[in-house]
């Protein structure tokens, strides 16, 4: 068991620079990393070859990368137990911003309260549909297009402890497959089965009241919004005034936003019954279909609420049933009660404001974990600046865990803070087997943080041998 920080001077031995693709097809035992930042290949193939692992996995550009933009290369994709890639279903993206955050469950408000901050990725746009089909047939992978709308970042798999398949999908990931089911006529084709299990509620919950009340509210909106744009070029008199109507209807773009994140008051419960009831038995259906994409059984999935974009942000999990979960309080105990460093001091205060949202989140995850057979682990894990501050975020959950038959290998960012880190990198070896973790240097995992928020998982994904 051991940490080990990177340095910058490459193996002596080895050419890191010239290897291709056809080593992975040529050796079958060796498994591939996929990665879809130029800068981080050296760096991660000079850490690899130094560990346990080496000349069991290489690291390669994923295939869909360029020079314009770092790629999301998780997102594109759900690697099922079988091996088999699950691709995302293509989703219509015209308003989608708002029809996402109308049918977002309240434990995942966080990701609502910063309008600029959006709650999914590209994995399922129209722009990546025949690259990522492309990729995943020229290497040969067995793969399908689902219904859900599952982007790998939002979607864990794991095995627990007795050997069980697992897996951990974020709410918002829900939400999306709804939408799509719907704009897709799936629910059309289904209505017979809706009208059962809506047979089935006697009263639905908040959630789903709120859900009602914004499709009630879309549907006054939306239409007005499409007008509103098409005639922001053609028409520049006729744009001016449906903007002064949505501002003195809706309050404006923010006030729909707004009015769609608040409360449920008692008078709406009569007017919205049936509709939540309906929203409610739709939402039961996706979970299902999510389920059948997985191939998984529905009560192997455990359903979890996120605090800010997809829930490898906050989670990863490793051999086992392991199970680690961020844990904003293990951060604030750790951090100096007064620093005249600027960035622990705002990492301080945005720890101090985000603790109690934390502790609530981490035993819900932390209860579905259980229930599922796994082992969650409490882990001091990201560190945030405060406010709208300019100090650049470190995440150390973002993490790649690669293995083989008997032995693992983690590598994450480094996140300059030696309390952190120490904890971190004891916590993570003395819980999985066999297991190194290695740290990226701090100053290349901080400027990708801050150019792309992306951490290490969010933009690789495997091909094991």
């Amino acid at each position: 068991m051991s940490a080990i920080a990177s340095t910058s001077s490459p193996s002596p031995s080895i050419d890191l620079t010239t290897r291709t693709c056809d080593r992975i097809t040529c050796e079958n035992k060796i498994s591939t990393l996929f990665l879809g930042a130029q800068q981080l290949l050296i760096p991660l193939r000079e850490q690899l070859d130094r560990s346990q692992l080496s000349g069991k996995w290489i690291v390669e550009l994923d295939p869909m990368y360029n020079e314009a933009e770092v790629i999301f290369g998780r997102d594109f994709r759900v690697i099922r137990h079988d091996g088999s890639h699950l691709l995302p279903s293509m989703l219509c993206e015209k308003n989608l911003d708002f029809k996402f955050l109308a049918y977002l469950p309240i434990n995942c408000r966080q990701i609502a309260q910063y309008f600029h901050r959006a709650g999914y990725g590209k994995g399922f746009s129209e722009e990546y549909i025949d690259k990522k089909e492309k990729v995943a047939k020229d290497l040969g992978l067995s793969h399908e297009v689902g219904r859900s709308v599952l982007e790998g970042g939002n979607c864990l798999i794991f095995k627990n402890a007795e050997g069980q398949q697992r897996s951990i999908v974020g709410l918002s990931s829900v939400s999306l497959t709804l939408i799509n089911l719907e704009d897709s006529g799936y629910f059309l084709e289904n209505s017979e089965r809706i009208a059962i299990l809506q047979s089935t509620i006697d009263m639905p919950s908040e959630d789903f009241l709120r859900m009602a009340k914004n499709k009630n509210l879309l549907e006054e909106f939306l239409p007005l919004y499409d007008e509103m744009l098409e005639n922001r070029s053609k028409n520049p008199t006729k744009f001016m005034e449906l903007q002064t109507v949505i501002r003195q209807r809706f309050g404006g773009i923010t006030g729909v936003k707004m009015e769609m994140m608040a409360p449920i008051s008692s008078s709406d419960i009569p007017t919205y019954k049936d509709k939540a009831k309906e929203l409610q038995a739709k939402w039961s259906i996706s979970q299902e279909v999510i389920a059948e994409d997985l191939q998984l059984p529905l009560d192997s999935i455990g359903f979890i609420p996120q605090l800010d974009f997809h829930i490898d942000l906050s989670i990863f999990v490793a051999p086992g049933g392991k199970v680690f979960i961020h844990d904003e309080e293990q951060v604030l105990s750790l951090l100096p009660e007064r620093s005249k460093n600027k960035q622990i001091e705002s990492y301080r205060k945005q720890s101090e404001s985000q603790y109690l949202i934390n502790r609530k989140w981490k035993l819900s995850c932390a209860d579905e974990i259980v229930k599922l057979g796994g082992e969650p682990i409490f882990v001091p894990g990201k560190l945030e600046g405060f406010a709208n501050s300019s100090i650049h975020p470190i995440n150390l959950m973002n993490a790649v865990l690669l293995d083989d038959e008997s032995r693992s290998l983690v590598i994450t960012a480094q996140s300059g803070v030696e309390t952190i880190d120490q904890i971190f990198s004891q916590l993570v070896t003395g819980n999985i087997p066999s297991c190194e973790l290695l740290f990226l240097d701090e100053r290349l995992m901080s400027t990708l943080l801050r150019e792309t928020s992306a951490g290490l998982h969010c933009i690789t994904w495997e091909n094991k041998s």
